[in-house]
């Protein structure tokens, strides 16, 4: 396994725990007693937040990767799971905000985009080169 330059694979980890912690907030929000509702929208008003800041993060990742090494992230299984990411995160981020009713599915959708930020520290990071093609 090669390495990869540590504040760059730094940016990613912080977006996966972002969207470990925004997909908490979103369970704890939607999980709250019908007397606690009070405490509710401020737990739920927080999940998004987190989640923009994760995309924000693994955007700047994806960044910093693509400068380094000169072609965007479609290569190998650890990029394609970065862009992937990125723009499940972004669909489901638009999502929300044009369809009221996408914010009820806020613990699934953040749940499932947690389970794939941790998919993607699993993977090797390996540096991945064009073909010459």
């Amino acid at each position: 396994m090669t390495t990869i330059p540590a504040l760059e694979y730094a940016w990613f980890c912080a977006g996966a725990l972002l969207f470990a912690a925004a997909a908490l907030l979103a369970w704890r929000g939607s999980l709250v007693p019908a007397g606690l509702a009070a405490a509710a929208p401020r737990t739920a008003s927080l999940s998004p937040l987190l989640a923009d800041l994760a995309l924000c993060a693994l955007g700047t990742g994806i960044a910093l990767r693509w400068l380094r090494q000169g072609h965007g992230p479609f290569l190998n299984m650890f990029e394609i799971l970065a862009s992937s990411l990125v723009s499940l995160g972004l669909a489901w981020r638009i999502a929300r905000w044009r369809l009221p009713a996408a914010r009820e599915a806020a613990p699934f959708a953040l749940t499932l985009l947690a389970v794939m930020a941790a998919w993607l520290l699993a993977v090797n990071p390996a540096d991945t080169h064009l073909p010459a093609t």
